[in-house]
């Protein structure tokens, strides 16, 4: 049953008629009038829910003017009342938007009707406004920009978002085409972008097209922009497109920096296993100096080390973008070399304060060294960070920018700042090596002179014993042999074990003699007396030794490189002969460019290296130590039931492969 709330403004008579069918059909009349003007002063009291006006009513206005009015103000549904339906009448209250007419005569059905689909209507009409109120509410609030196109590609509607990125107004741009309105580029080719050409292939399709681009506003300039097009339409037709774009700068700002930071990050990391590996107080200066350059990007970055004796930072290294750079910057232009008085660095530097910048060298007017020479060379903007040691100023690296002022950001002061202490470090390591390497230089000297006094003395040793003593018993062996044709029986007995005693004795002194340094290795060279010596171990242990050498190891090589490596294998073999319980070792040398490789392996019993004492075995000591002496390096791999391997390194020259040798120990 029908239940709603009607007002009439009709005269008495059609109202009392009409009111009794609606009461008939279930409606309420809460009112009624035959004036215009008082419908007018009860309406907003009564609050109707429908209006029925006859057209032709008492008073100045007629029906269609009070109509107008209500639907205007309280939007309420009107229904016209009338006994005509001439067209010129029902145009005229067309624009009072009429929701329907009754025509009499009047019948319950056309009452019932008119009624219900007006209400029906009204009900749908006001939910599609308040749909629109909220859909217009919330694209003049969206943070995007939304630009409605029909199928024309003409605009319909351009939000407050919209206006604001393209600079344009809403009112100037409704109606006019699309790419009149809004410019986009390409953000790679800077090429014009054109959105029916992206649309091109996809009409009648209900998709939705992403891409960047660039928008270029009324006023210049370009907004990175990200941008959606939706179609609209259902499939196969086209009733236009909604073009929504957002700003992306702050995001792009914030990759850069992601992307920035990401860089420094990773340039400190590779500085730092670059700066380590340096072992050279100029090889770091230059490779930080390097860095700093590419990693900056600055036209040339100095360093200036601390000399006590001069109290003042003497140039060291220089590095510079390009070559034309480093003829700028050559500090052969100063007289003598380029310092900077500490007394200077510690008014402007502490280590609280280690970094200072100076945007604009060429506007300064003060006490600084070389300012003048300086500005010749047209250096704009320089970064002065001091390297500290604790709370020493130790030096300085200097950024310097040629041609331009430069700005530098925090992040890049902090950046040249990490840079700063990574080469502090660095160059404290390379100092520390460089007294290490200078110590055991001065251990290598040592031994190897402890070597060599020990290697004269056996020889001379060697020599006593063979032309003295031997000298000797070989005399005493003769004046025995002429008492021996002179004597009885009895003391010929004695006579020849005296001889014996002196023969025996005399091959003791020569073999003593043979083991404190044999001749021949002055005489013969290296090969040829290990072939001797292995002929007498064999001879003396029954092991064999399988011995293989590189041909040209026939030369004659450095007196100290052929006892080392003589000394060396006597040892080992020894070892082999005490501990290894076998009956085979092989012996190899080995010539490789600059290098002799020693190589001394048996299939023995082994033994674990941790377990050696060095002070109860001195064998292993003392052969690393030759090896030592020398420049080279020995590896010793042994394992229980596996046998032991000895590898020794020999350099043929002199000093510069024991530094590097030296180097490569210590950097492992």
């Amino acid at each position: 049953m029908p239940d709603a709330k009607l007002m009439l403004i009709l005269d008495e008579a059609n109202s009392r008629a009409l009111e009794v069918s609606l009461r008939h059909l279930g409606y309420q009349v809460v009112g009624r009038c035959a004036n215009g003007a008082e419908a007018l002063e009860r309406i907003e009291a009564l609050r109707p829910d429908l209006v029925l006006i006859q057209m032709r009513l008492e008073g100045s206005m007629d029906g269609i003017q009070v109509g107008s009015r209500i639907s205007t103000k309280y939007d309420l549904p009107i229904i016209y009342v009338t006994d005509q339906s001439s067209q010129t009448t029902i145009r005229r209250s067309g624009g009072t938007g009429p929701f329907g007419y009754l025509i009499g005569p009047l019948e319950d059905k056309q009452i019932l009707a008119t009624i219900e689909t007006a209400r029906a209507r009204h009900h749908m009409e006001k939910r599609v406004r308040l749909s629109e109120q909220w859909l217009n509410a919330i694209l003049r609030g969206i943070g995007e920009g939304i630009v409605a196109v029909d199928q024309d590609g003409r605009v319909q509607f351009m939000n407050p978002t919209a206006e604001l990125l393209s600079a344009r107004k809403s009112e100037t741009v409704l109606g006019r085409p699309l790419e009149e309105v809004v410019t986009f580029l390409s953000p790679n080719s800077e090429q014009r972008v054109s959105i029916s050409q992206t649309l091109a292939g996809e009409q009648g399709q209900n998709i939705r097209t992403w891409f960047e681009a660039s928008l270029v506003p009324a006023e210049g300039g370009q907004v990175p922009v990200e941008i959606f097009i939706s179609p609209i339409g259902q499939e196969g037709s086209n009733a236009g497109l909604v073009l929504s774009f957002r700003d992306i700068s702050e995001r792009k700002f914030a990759l850069r920096e992601i992307n920035r930071h990401a860089q420094h990050t990773d340039a400190m990391l590779k500085a730092a296993g670059q700066l380590n590996a340096r072992l050279d107080v100029e090889a770091v200066l230059r490779t930080v100096c390097e860095i700093c350059n590419k990693t900056l990007n600055t036209t040339a970055t100095s360093a200036f080390l601390h000399d006590p004796a001069r109290k003042a930072l003497i140039s060291s290294t220089l590095a510079a973008n390009s070559q034309g750079m480093e003829n700028i910057f050559d500090l052969q232009k100063f007289a003598g070399s380029f310092e900077i008085p500490m007394k200077f660095l510690e008014n402007v530097l502490s280590p609280a304060s280690p970094i200072v910048v100076i945007e604009d060298l060429q506007a300064l007017d003060l006490p600084i060294p070389y300012l003048d020479k300086i500005k010749e060379m047209d250096v704009r903007s320089i970064v002065v960070s001091g390297m500290y040691e604790h709370e020493t100023l130790m030096g300085v690296l200097v950024l310097q920018v040629h041609g331009s002022i430069r700005k530098f950001p925090t992040d890049e002061l902090e950046l040249f700042r990490g840079l700063t202490d990574q080469a502090t470090n660095a160059m404290g390591n390379a100092l520390l090596f460089e007294q290490v390497v200078a110590s055991r230089e001065r251990q290598q000297a040592l031994t190897r002179r402890l070597v060599d006094v020990q290697e004269n003395e056996r020889r001379n040793l060697a020599r006593e014993l063979h032309d003295q003593i031997g000298q000797m018993l070989t005399g005493l062996q003769f004046s025995l042999s002429a008492l021996l044709a002179n004597a009885d029986s009895d003391q010929k007995f004695k006579i020849a074990d005296i001889q014996g005693l002196v023969s025996s004795l005399i091959a003791q002194t020569r073999e003593i003699s043979m083991n404190l340094r044999p001749s021949m290795l002055d005489d013969t060279g290296l090969i040829l007396t290990l072939l001797w010596h292995f002929d007498r171990y064999t001879a003396q242990t029954n092991i064999k030794v399988n011995f293989q050498y590189h041909p040209l190891l026939h030369r004659r090589l450095q007196p100290e490189i052929e006892t080392t490596i003589y000394r060396i294998v006597q040892e080992a073999l020894t070892n082999v002969a005490r501990y290894a319980k076998t009956s085979t070792v092989d012996v190899t040398l080995k010539l490789e460019e600059q290098f002799i490789f020693v190589d001394i392996r048996d299939q023995g019993e082994g033994f674990r290296l941790e377990h050696v004492d060095p002070a109860a075995h001195m064998g292993l000591s003392s052969m690393r130590e030759r090896a030592y002496a020398v420049g080279g390096s020995m590896e010793v791999r042994s394992a229980p039931g596996e046998g032991t391997f000895i590898h020794v390194i020999i350099p043929l020259s002199g000093r510069v492969e024991r530094r590097h040798n030296a180097r490569q120990r210590f950097a492992r």
